[in-house]
């Protein structure tokens, strides 16, 4: 994958989640996707 983009949609990851979670591969809407699925 590409640092910084989302591995699912190819979205950007946002700045603020990369902080946190520098190498979370999915931004935040297919993570929270994911997780309640």
């Amino acid at each position: 994958g590409t640092y910084g983009i989302c591995e699912s949609c190819s979205k950007k990851i946002s700045a603020k989640r990369l902080q946190i979670l520098p190498l979370s591969i999915l931004c935040i809407d297919c993570k929270e996707s994911m997780e309640h699925t």
